[in-house]
């Protein structure tokens, strides 16, 4: 039916996009019943990054010549709904976690307290809510939702009330370890159609929220050397000397994921990683350790089946 075709591919890159998100985890495990594989593994997944989360907290700083000291890395069970639950974000002060869960076939934001074994739903709106991410001062969220016709960065109390757009058209972003920067990804693209999209850094002054007028104003685009990308994550470091960038670069290009680091408040990117011929072509997640020297990064391998987390030291590559 011609009424019910995208208007523009960029709808369908969304839609694809959230689809591919929450359906990655509903692969049956294998040797498993195929009716509950699913379920277990999507039951798993808040688990699994805040377990990550938790560890990364316990190692702290301590680490050798031969990288961190991981003998109190631990998991344990958080969130474990049969929905699709994903996203997972901890509070600046690692006593509450933000996540992702799916409502009546929306993605709205929870969050729940380490202490206490009841969620609570943040958002009720009627378009899917992602990325979630925490103000520094543990205040507010934010996350990525539709504004108009494009995705927007869009913030809310930490214990609900009315959402606010931060960001129009930004498919994804981040907010510095001071509260006064924020990164964000914008398309580029014309005649939107997803191709490339590009870093943009803008620090309005004030510790936020901000309207859209005031990020505008002080917005910076980052070439990377005229590179774009689909798609990307991004993450401050703990000590907001660097800004940390997985991408998978655009259509056309030859070259396959990427870990790009960029110097703040000024300095040129650069690439680290570059010979680690692990990872696929495909967005890769990511969280950097409190010593802002290490970053964990959840892989999907060429080398072997499924996801895994690995630890890189981006100062000895």
């Amino acid at each position: 039916e011609p009424g019910d075709r995208y208007g523009s591919t960029a709808d369908l890159h969304r839609d694809l996009r959230t689809l591919r998100d929450r359906l990655a985890e509903a692969v049956p495990i294998e040797g498993s019943q195929a009716g509950i594989g699913w379920i277990w593994k999507a039951a798993v997944l808040v688990a699994g990054l805040a377990g990550l989360a938790l560890g990364a907290t316990l190692l702290g700083g301590r680490t050798t010549d031969d990288g961190p000291d991981l003998s109190a890395l631990s998991f344990e069970p958080f969130a474990t709904d049969q929905a699709y639950e994903g996203f997972a974000a901890w509070s600046p002060t690692g006593q509450m976690v933000a996540y992702v869960a799916d409502v009546n076939g929306t993605l709205q934001i929870f969050t729940r307290k380490l202490a206490s074994s009841e969620s609570q739903q943040i958002t009720f709106g009627k378009f899917d809510c992602r990325y979630p991410f925490w103000s520094a001062d543990g205040l507010r969220l934010y996350y990525t939702s539709p504004s108009r016709d494009r995705e927007g960065i869009w913030t809310i109390g930490a214990g609900g009330g009315t959402e606010e757009l931060v960001v129009h058209d930004a498919i994804r972003a981040a907010i510095s370890p001071d509260g006064r920067t924020i990164a964000f990804l914008r398309n580029e693209t014309r005649a939107d159609v997803v191709d490339s999209a590009a870093l943009w850094l803008s620090t309005p002054g004030t510790v936020g929220p901000w309207k859209p007028e005031d990020v505008e104003k002080t917005a910076m685009r980052r070439d990377f050397g005229g590179l774009g990308f689909v798609e990307a994550a991004i993450a401050f470091s703990p000590d907001g000397s660097k800004l940390g960038v997985t991408i998978v670069p655009h259509i056309g290009s030859k070259e396959g994921w990427q870990l790009w680091i960029v110097p703040l408040p000024a300095g040129q990117e650069y690439q680290r990683l570059q010979s680690w011929t692990e990872p696929s072509p495909r967005l890769t997640n990511f969280t950097w350790l409190p010593d802002s020297r290490h970053v964990i990064l959840a892989i999907k391998s060429l080398s072997m089946p499924g996801t895994h987390l690995w630890i890189a030291d981006l100062e000895r590559d």
